[in-house]
């Protein structure tokens, strides 16, 4: 009788040390196991780690607002929010090639750092009342323009002969850590990434102030590449 309890105590205490041993193994198991995550939303805003600039408290959020002040005689690179930070897609540029622009519609583009033809870089030429004239590389007598000067949703952006003339003027709104958005003469419509894509050969056009990161746009510095912040 002695041996055959001392027999059942032996089996219990197997069972129950097995018993644990398999809790600790799925546990590790468990631990061992990679959460997938899910990938960035397309439409999520950048982070600010490629700018410069700061206004004279470090902030590198710079002043909110239109601004009036944006330096003259320099050159930039526009490029669509919903590439910056990422990778050098979806920047201003003329369909084709960068001879006879007046008539040829504005797209967006990679920026390779190969292609430094006049329409890759914009000056940003200052109006009376604070808007711009934003022209191709240094070349005044060609601008940014809202064709047959509609102020329309889906109205198409091209490039035109300067004349000085509302469908040529725009005013840029300072959202913060680099970020515009690109007013018409209407301060309602706005610049907008066609079908909130920026790839290759995309249209720009005019759109209502959604709010969107397809509507905002980005200044670079074509040398350092980092973002323009007024301060």
């Amino acid at each position: 009788m002695k041996n055959f309890n001392y027999l059942l105590v032996v089996v219990l205490v197997s069972c129950l040390n097995f018993q644990s041993f398999s809790q600790v193994t799925s546990t590790r198991r468990r631990s061992s196991t990679t959460t997938k995550k899910e990938p960035n939303h397309l439409y999520k805003r950048p982070t600010s780690s490629n700018s410069s600039g700061s206004n004279s408290n470090g902030n590198i959020r710079g002043r909110v607002g239109y601004i009036k002040n944006l330096p003259q005689n320099k050159k930039f690179i526009i490029q669509s929010a919903l590439n910056y930070g990422r990778n050098y897609e979806g920047c201003f540029d003329a369909w084709g090639d960068d001879r006879n622009m007046s008539g040829k519609n504005l797209n967006l583009w990679v920026f390779d750092g190969r292609d430094i033809g006049k329409d890759r870089f914009y000056t940003f030429e200052k109006e009376y009342y604070g808007g711009y004239f934003i022209h191709p590389s240094y070349n005044k007598y060609i601008s940014v323009d809202v064709e047959n000067g509609h102020m329309n949703n889906n109205q198409n952006i091209r490039f035109w002969t300067s004349n000085g003339s509302r469908a040529q003027k725009f005013y840029m709104y300072h959202l913060g850590e680099g970020r515009f958005r690109i007013y018409l003469s209407d301060k309602r419509h706005v610049i907008t990434a066609q079908n909130r894509t920026s790839r290759n050969g995309n249209n720009v056009h005019v759109w209502d102030n959604q709010n969107g990161v397809f509507q905002e746009w980005y200044l670079l510095d074509p040398y350092s590449k980092k973002a323009y912040i007024p301060k």
